[in-house]
């Protein structure tokens, strides 16, 4: 009799029961050791090993998933790769007969279990009785909850009905997140292999149709490749692995599905056996002659039927949507197959992607069917950008910190939420709990602490999905990004933005950074400025620590997204009538919707119109500002004002003022002659160039091209306002010929 096979596993996610079965067995092996008749040794150990069966048993209705196995075979490091483990039963050791095939095993990293007695899973166990002749075809059994039934089309010669996959692709997700490795096939038709890609060449098949199934797959432009090198970097995981085995033309509702995943991954040499099975066929069969539903729902149960003999978590991607002068595809068979999908998903548990709807919803937000028909040229498969943005979503929702953005005309994302991917930074809040809240949107700055961050470090690193039509991305920068002197602008901070549907990156200084801030008082706690435009499908955003070294520490801000400007949305009216100098702020008295910035080689221009009597002004620009980093100015703004000191006079002053009402004038900025009437035109455009330079350009009339007020502010000098909401308004009532007026901003666009 041999002692050697005598693993016992336990079915059952305790942790301690998995110790106490280990003891037990590791008690087994000590008897073999220690005492000295051999037959005493085998009655200890057999006793050891009894007490230890006797608690699997007792846990033996629990459902021990693949995960739990292998954290059971981590822990007790009882198995070796390529080793075949039998289980004792009944007193005896069973050993596996000569005639049982892999169906009658499962397997986990290489290693066999021959299924024996009530320890192991119960699937191989029933097909062993039916290779015995026990059960018939059609028959049902319910073991531990799950009902099998005899098919000769399973893998094993069994399907089973009571598949439960909920939960399961957020298990490898967490994995993902937790740095551990993942494999991912992705199983389907020409829209998996990669037609219309660049680099692409078909996946190979034998004349008979069937995979060839020996090689990698790997079309560099096709979406699992995309996807791959996505999740790595949203996971910072390089132990993610996604294979492709999509094959053109192929369908579920012929058979060719489940007949051929084995071949085409688990069998490859080249691939395996995956922790996830990402299946997307549809398309081909909606348009195949023998399609109909139920046969369709039959085929695809199979599949799941797989997945759950060889221990794979399946995810459904829902088929792309066609161009709609493709009236083949566009036929009910599309909207059939997708809802069949959905209630399998339903049904077993199985999570769904919704590719589907996610490229119908960024097709239509850049411009419909004939954007669509680029996007899609032969109407059925997509080119690169359409690759980029399917892999997009699919990697969002494989990420649990994606920042989905709904309807708000404004979203502000603080940097220490979980979008902004900050957790493992060293950092403090300017705004401790009990403390006043610095003067901004989200209520603090996040301050990383110097000397805990890596030149170049992706401080934050935000992915965003979006369905919206060319929303803007502002930086709201916090004190200067804690750098206050000029330093070289290829060393600054630097913020990114890469479309996943243009596939072009933006990468430019923060503004701010190396800027002289303004003294107590007029300290920035909110600038503003124009990163660029959030087009449609998966966006990547983030802020970079400065290129040269890590001395300081770095304050960051939030990131603002925000719909883009529109006409007539604005207008705030002056006052006839009051005593001294009053402040009128939007932020409060008023509901302006817009925000504007400007940044490093970016641009803002304004046209509004204004009836100002004599005494009055109107700030294009107010941004907050607070005054030290541990305590707050009364809500206090800074702005760059436009105001009419007398009847022929227009001047432009930066100028600061509180909630309350309470103003400083600063010194004149420019100042020029105007004929002011009923109500004037004027143009504002305000600009940075690439080497860090402000200018401000006022016009009188919309179509004027000589400014009528200038400002220029050389980088390392105390910037202006880089950006801000429209509208506070003030007045100075002690100056005759006041009356009302009204200020109304036409239009704001960003370049």
């Amino acid at each position: 009799m041999s002692y050697i096979n005598r693993t016992i596993v336990v079915q059952s996610d305790s942790r301690y029961l998995t110790q106490r079965v280990t003891a037990m067995i590791a008690g087994y092996d000590q008897a073999m050791a220690t005492i000295g008749g051999i037959q005493q040794a085998a009655d200890r150990a057999n006793a050891a090993a009894d007490r230890a069966e006797d608690i699997a048993e007792s846990v033996s209705g629990m459902v021990l998933s693949y995960a739990d196995m292998q954290a059971l075979r981590d822990s007790t490091n009882a198995l070796i790769a390529g080793t075949t483990v039998s289980v004792r039963t009944n007193g005896a050791w069973k050993v596996a007969p000569a005639a049982a095939t892999d169906t009658h095993f499962s397997r986990l990293d290489g290693v066999r279990f021959y299924e024996a007695g009530p320890i192991f899973t119960t699937r191989a166990r029933m097909a062993q009785a039916v290779a015995r002749g026990d059960l018939a075809e059609g028959d049902i059994r319910m073991v531990r909850r799950m009902r099998y039934q005899v098919d000769p089309t399973g893998p094993d010669g069994l399907l089973a009905l009571d598949m439960d996959w909920r939960g399961g692709m957020d298990r490898w997700v967490a994995r993902m997140k937790a740095g551990g490795a993942v494999t991912a096939a992705a199983f389907g038709d020409s829209l998996i292999d990669g037609n219309g890609s660049t680099g692409w060449t078909p996946n190979p098949t034998n004349g008979d149709g069937t995979a060839v199934g020996s090689t990698a797959h790997e079309p560099p432009n096709a979406w699992p490749a995309v996807l791959q090198t996505t999740l790595r970097a949203m996971h910072a995981n390089s132990g993610i692995t996604i294979w492709n085995a999509g094959y053109g033309g192929k369908t579920v509702i012929d058979g060719w599905a489940r007949n051929n995943l084995r071949r085409a991954i688990i069998d490859n040499p080249a691939y395996g056996t995956p922790n996830l099975l990402l299946i997307g066929f549809g398309v081909n069969d909606v348009v195949h002659p023998s399609f109909t539903v139920e046969g369709y729902y039959t085929q695809f149960r199979y599949i799941l039927s797989q997945c759950d003999y060889w221990g794979i978590v399946p995810v459904i991607l829902t088929p792309d949507p066609v161009a709609a002068l493709n009236f083949g595809r566009q036929a009910g068979n599309a909207t059939t197959v997708t809802e069949v999908l959905r209630r399998l998903a339903g049904e077993f548990g199985v999570d769904a992607i919704e590719v589907h709807d996610a490229m119908t919803e960024v097709m239509d937000a850049i411009g419909g069917n004939s954007r669509w028909r680029m996007a899609q040229p032969d109407g059925t498969h997509g080119g690169d950008s359409w690759h980029s943005v399917k892999a997009g979503y699919i990697a969002a929702r494989l990420n649990p910190n994606t920042l989905w953005l709904g309807d708000d005309a404004v979203a502000n994302v603080a940097s220490w939420s979980r979008h902004a991917n900050t957790h493992r930074l060293t950092y403090d809040l300017t705004a401790a709990e009990g403390a006043s809240p610095i003067n901004n949107a989200v209520g603090a700055s996040m301050n990383v602490q110097a000397g805990t961050y890596a030149v170049s470090q992706r401080l934050i690193d935000m992915w965003v999905w979006s369905v919206h039509d060319a929303r803007r991305i502002f930086w709201n920068s916090v004190d200067g990004d804690g750098f206050y002197s000029p330093r070289a602008l290829a060393d600054a901070p630097r913020l990114t933005n890469y479309s996943y549907l243009t596939r072009v990156a933006s990468n430019i200084p923060s503004p701010t950074a190396g800027q002289a801030q303004g003294a107590a008082g007029r300290r920035a706690a909110e600038t503003p400025a124009f990163v660029g435009t959030l087009y449609p499908g998966l966006s990547r955003i983030s802020f970079l620590a400065p290129a040269d070294n890590n001395t300081s520490a770095v304050f960051l801000g939030y990131f603002s997204f925000c719909e883009r400007a529109t006409f007539a949305n604005f207008a705030q009216a002056i006052p006839a009538s009051g005593a001294g100098l009053v402040v009128y702020d939007s932020d409060q008295y008023g509901a302006s919707p817009l925000i504007g910035g400007y940044g490093m080689g970016r641009s803002l221009d304004m046209v509004f119109e204004a009836s100002l009597p004599p005494g009055s002004g109107v700030m294009l620009l107010a941004e907050r500002i607070f005054g030290g980093s541990s305590y707050i100015t009364d809500n206090g703004r800074r702005g760059l004002a436009l105001f009419r000191s007398g009847a022929n006079t227009a001047v432009l002053y930066h100028m600061t003022f509180s909630a309350g009402g309470a103003a400083v004038v600063g010194a004149a900025l420019a100042t020029a002659s105007l004929t002011w009437g009923a109500t004037n035109q004027f143009r504002a455009r305000f600009q940075m160039s690439a080497a860090g330079e402000q200018q401000v350009l006022i016009f009188s009339g919309w179509d004027s091209n000589t400014p009528l007020l200038s400002v220029n502010v050389a980088r390392g000098s105390e910037m202006l306002p880089l950006g801000g909401r429209p509208g506070p308004i003030f007045k100075q009532f002690d100056i005759a010929g006041g009356g009302a007026g009204v200020f109304r901003v036409l239009d704001m666009s960003q370049s």
